[in-house]
């Protein structure tokens, strides 16, 4: 049987497992990836060196987006999303005996361990100058970046707002997230004012009127068109500012802030805002903010035995 038919199949069953549209769309497109690639070949003809020459590719490949040009390679993180993917549907063939021994053989690239950039007040004044404020255009684009950097949201989070999602009078929005798990995240007083601002001069949707953030078609907004909003903002400010940068921001601001104002950072409130399933990935942000903190107070001992 061809991949093509086997990956129908495949998205058939993460369907009926009740997996969230999301997974399923990145599943689909990731895998449909690799057999561009290779080809619309038999599962015969499936075997580890064929997903070695496609990872070759991909570390080679050129980073791209729809109407947007970079000038860099994919990232190893994009790279061991994409074969994740892939490995997924390698074990869903393997399970149903279309192949067989592939999937442990699959080499994931080495994650490097980089300190998250972050943001300083004049930057992120910056971002904000560049952006504008005039127009309804240029306060969604606030809003939206204010989303990520003061309330830590996920970039598939953001477009899918709806205007009835938001409680203006307690200062938090129910945000659907990963799994189509649902949660309440605070807002701050100033994206409050961006969105008040955007919804006051927006034109209405064109067909749903509970739908946030629009484009200048009055349709919700896409992922590549929020990401084309990052792609100009850096191209003025040289930044290189993303969703998941500005949420790590957020993140590791969150464990500062609370540790200078408490002594203390509430671990389990934040996995709860940032919608982590367990603290494991939330524990990583304390350990960055930890290195801020005692790079701003640490005292050298050679500068105190120089001064006697």
């Amino acid at each position: 049987m061809v991949l093509s038919k086997c990956l129908d199949m495949f998205i058939g069953q993460c369907k009926l497992k009740g997996l969230s549209e999301k997974t399923i769309e990145n599943y689909d497109r990731n895998v449909n990836r690799f057999i561009n690639f290779i080809g619309d070949i038999d599962t015969g003809d499936l075997n580890i060196s064929v997903v070695n020459d496609y990872s070759t590719h991909l570390f080679n490949k050129i980073k791209e987006s729809n109407f947007i040009k970079y000038d860099t390679k994919l990232s190893k993180a994009s790279i061991g999303t994409y074969l994740r993917d892939l490995k997924v549907f390698i074990s869903y063939l393997e399970d149903e005996d279309f192949v067989s021994n592939i999937k442990k053989k699959v080499k994931l690239p080495k994650q490097s361990k980089k300190l998250v950039k972050i943001y300083s007040n004049d930057e992120i004044n910056d971002i904000f100058d560049t952006i504008g404020s005039r127009t309804w255009l240029q306060f969604r684009n606030r809003s939206i970046i204010a989303l990520f950097l003061d309330s830590g949201l996920r970039l598939n989070e953001v477009i899918q707002i709806n205007y009835s999602d938001i409680d203006f009078r307690n200062n938090f929005i129910k945000v659907h997230g990963k799994g189509d798990k649902e949660r309440l995240v605070p807002i701050g007083y100033y994206t409050k004012k961006y969105l008040m601002r955007y919804i006051n001069l927006r034109p209405l949707p064109n067909k749903d009127a509970d739908i946030l953030f629009i484009n200048q078609y009055r349709d919700r907004v896409t992922m590549d068109s929020v990401k084309m909003i990052f792609y100009r903002i850096n191209k003025k400010t040289g930044l290189n500012i993303s969703p998941h940068k500005l949420r790590h921001n957020f993140a590791t601001n969150y464990c500062i802030n609370s540790y200078q104002q408490y002594g203390t950072v509430d671990l389990f409130k934040l996995m709860t805002i940032l919608g982590h399933s367990d603290t494991n990935t939330t524990r990583r942000y304390l350990h960055l903010a930890n290195q801020v903190i005692i790079s701003k107070s640490n005292v050298s001992n050679m500068d105190r035995f120089m001064k006697k």
